[in-house]
């Protein structure tokens, strides 16, 4: 047990009794920091407790019983019907498990709080445009920070901080723990700042970049000095480069669609001095940039194992694999944890490197079903009458997550991805209770 993270925990506790409100924001602030390997159990033989599955399961009892009043109906969160969906994919997948029922269980619930808990309680807490805008400004300033740390990390050839947070985990067989060195994708290597993982790095920049470009378009009236806010967002762009990762690039291109529009002058302006910034830098860099070209290409490429990572035919073939098991247990998939130990036995499945690999393989076609109407819902639901630079701006942000998410799975990233889009639809929908009656009802 790691005592230090268990006095953490404490702490949270009391200070949610006397200020429960201002407690709880401080905590979303510094969610994206708070990574796996903030684990407060991960003894052998004793089931994985980390830091945000405790903060935010007696969050959850705390509010439903001490605060109910204060807090916002589930009836009126966007997404509640994928959320009936997904429960139901998880209990059935829980009690038709093909491995222990105590194991799988363990697993639903770490599963249920790393994809929708924590969402269930931003949305019921917080609800003030003042509060968004503040944890909006906190991510901008969280991120560069670590951007900085990044171009340490890339300076130094290691990360010291995460390299001591891994002596937390007392069984490495419960958390995957990467490690990647200076001679790693053609001797680029590879970053990861306060991340898990350099994907997960390289996704939370990738929103954070997308999400503030379309503030900075879209919102002439930014208080901050845009030419330093400008600089923080190329310093993050660099780092997301440094990432050396694919999925990453695709979700920022992807993403960028979504708020290209050159009938707005503010965007014109900017696009002039971005195309200055990118060229030069391909002026200088070209021969550098070429490398992590090779890297990018592939992704789609065929037998390209200099590079590293999965080319075309490794995921092809994992999906083959995934599909042969799938046909095995096709309505509720082989459980809830299973993935783990069925990747120990088909060494192809590797990672699992789509978010499709998981849900049909642990969770058959409730699961898959359960993900598509989630993401059809999300295209639904964040959508706003007569506001076409949201709808395009969510458009472009949800399919840019679906592609990062069916190319290397959702990799830590859905948290801030529905946080960042919650806080946007709520600071451009009407504060207008016919329109919300209108919404909400629409299913």
């Amino acid at each position: 047990m790691n005592i230090y993270l268990l006095f953490i925990f404490l702490i949270y506790s009391f200070a949610l009794t006397i200020s429960p409100y201002r407690t709880f924001l401080l905590y979303v602030i510094l969610h994206p920091i708070i990574n796996q390997n903030f684990a407060i159990l991960s003894q052998p033989e004793l089931p994985l407790l980390s830091l945000n599955m405790a903060i935010c399961f007696y969050t959850f009892f705390y509010y439903q019983v001490f605060k109910k009043k204060e807090i916002r109906s589930l009836k009126t969160f966007p997404l509640i019907i994928p959320l009936y969906f997904y429960l139901s994919s998880i209990a059935l997948s829980t009690l038709f498990s093909t491995i222990p029922f105590l194991q799988s269980l363990v697993k639903s619930l770490a599963y249920i709080n790393d994809e929708w808990l924590f969402i269930l309680l931003f949305w019921m807490i917080i609800r003030a445009k003042d509060e968004f805008m503040l944890i909006l400004k906190s991510y901008f300033l969280i991120f560069t920070i670590m951007s900085f740390y990044g171009i340490l990390e890339k300076t130094l050839g290691y990360n010291p901080i995460m390299d001591f947070e891994r002596t937390w985990i007392l069984d490495p067989t419960k958390i995957t723990i990467w490690f990647y060195g200076i001679e790693d994708r053609l001797g680029m290597g590879r970053i990861q700042s306060l991340t898990s993982h350099p994907i997960t790095y390289g996704g939370l920049l990738a929103i954070i970049i997308v999400t503030n470009f379309y503030f900075l378009f879209n919102h002439s009236k930014l208080k901050q000095n845009k030419l330093i806010f400008l600089s923080f967002l190329i310093l993050m762009i660099i780092n997301l480069i440094f990432t050396n990762s694919r999925s990453p690039i695709l979700f920022l291109l992807v993403g960028f669609l979504g708020i290209i529009n050159l009938k707005y002058q503010v965007f014109s302006r900017y696009l002039i001095s971005i195309i200055i910034v990118i060229s030069l830098v391909l002026f200088f860099f070209g021969g550098y940039i070429s490398t992590y070209y090779q890297n990018f290409e592939n992704l789609i490429a065929i037998n390209h194992s200099n590079v590293g990572g999965s080319d075309l035919s490794t995921r092809l073939l994992q999906l083959q694999l995934t599909f042969e098991l799938f046909k095995q247990r096709i309505l509720f998939g082989l459980g809830l944890g299973s993935f783990n130990p069925t990747a120990a036995i088909n060494s192809e499945l590797m990672g699992g490197e789509s978010v499709w690999i998981k849900y049909f393989l642990e969770r058959g076609i409730f699961g898959g079903l359960s993900y598509i109407i989630f993401i059809v819902f999300m295209f639904k639901k964040f959508r706003i009458i007569n506001n076409p630079n949201f709808n395009r701006f969510s458009f472009f942000m949800i399919s840019a997550f679906v592609i990062f998410a069916s190319v290397t799975g959702e990799m830590e990233i859905r948290v801030l991805f529905l946080t960042v889009m919650l806080i946007i639809y709520q600071l451009n929908i009407p504060n207008d209770q016919t329109y919300y009656k209108k919404l909400y009802n629409i299913i």
